[in-house]
């Protein structure tokens, strides 16, 4: 049997002051890969210099389309393997990350898209406690890895799949696609949802990547940004059909609780008009809390329209 074909792909900007370690948690694997795709938005800092000297698994891209989804997609045109493998060039594989996925996969072949946990580190901390979003959606995924049956409806509650961690076949681009590029931030949530919708989804439970946490990161700056994408995005999939009624639950108490906390960051930033807007639009049938939140949504309420 032939033994399986990985393309990776690291998209950069201007990551010259990590990428170099990114990479080479690549080339520590013990199982190796057929190549490592660095999709550049056109790097000042000495990037792909610096890239193209670690391995001749590298090749350097220049970046086709927008942001992040972009980077990805110009990969995912580019690739080789039979399986694609994403990492962000800050982010840091444990040595036997592809090897747990890839016997995962062996163990169940029917499995298209595998994930594991996701450890935090800054500095010298070594990151070793998994990132846990949810508890009850975590142990859920725990004691149903593979193709779980509430899958979708637990993507809608939080996203907890960590992109470093993801490795795919490549023939899930035929049913699922490219990323969404008008997407700029959540374009990772928005793939993941659509992968929940049309295949067989499976989560190694152990922690398989560490993000570096450091003054740039992509989502620092953009609280506003992001939960205005998740709002699109969750709206969008509220119009479509098929969805039951457990996750269509599910989907209106997320809109409530992102909206909430929109309008909560918004009171802050004194966008008081903005964030009337948003508490407005909130049903108290969706809030999913007790009368205790919903006094406070009401007192935000009024708070913010008489400041707007």
């Amino acid at each position: 049997m032939n033994a399986p074909r990985v393309s990776v792909i690291i998209p950069t900007l201007n990551s010259g002051r990590y990428v170099g370690a990114a990479i080479d948690s690549v080339l520590k694997q013990s199982v190796p890969v057929c190549e490592i795709l660095v999709v550049d938005g056109g790097s000042t800092d000495g990037t792909q210099n610096l890239v193209r000297e670690k391995s001749e698994l590298v090749r350097v891209l220049p970046q086709e389309g927008r942001g992040r989804a972009g980077a990805r997609n110009t990969g995912f045109r580019r690739t080789a393997g039979d399986f694609i493998a994403l990492l962000d060039s800050d982010d840091l594989w444990v040595a036997d990350k592809l090897a747990a996925q890839l016997i995962f996969l062996g163990e169940h072949p029917e499995v298209e898209f595998v994930f594991g946990d996701m450890a935090n580190f800054s500095g010298g901390e070594s990151g070793d406690l998994p990132e846990i979003l949810d508890e009850k959606v975590h142990d859920y995924l725990r004691h149903n890895p593979v193709n779980p049956a509430r899958m979708l409806e637990c993507l809608l509650k939080v996203n907890f799949i960590p992109t470093s961690s993801v490795l795919f076949k490549k023939s899930c681009l035929q049913s699922v696609g490219l990323m969404n590029e008008e997407f700029i931030h959540c374009e990772d949530y928005e793939y993941w949802l659509r992968f929940a919708e049309n295949s067989r989804m499976g989560f190694v439970a152990r922690m398989l990547v560490r993000r570096r946490l450091h003054g740039s990161n992509a989502m620092n700056d953009a609280y506003v940004q992001n939960c205005e994408a998740t709002l699109k995005l969750l709206k969008c999939l509220g119009q479509k059909d098929g969805l039951s009624t457990e996750a269509g639950r599910t989907l209106l108490h997320r809109i409530a609780s992102v909206q909430y906390d929109l309008a909560s960051d918004l009171i802050k930033r004194r966008r008081f008009k903005d964030a009337a807007t948003q508490l407005g639009d909130l049903r108290s049938e969706d809030l999913n809390g007790s009368l205790i939140l919903r006094l406070k949504v009401l007192l935000k309420y009024v708070a913010a329209s008489c400041l707007g």
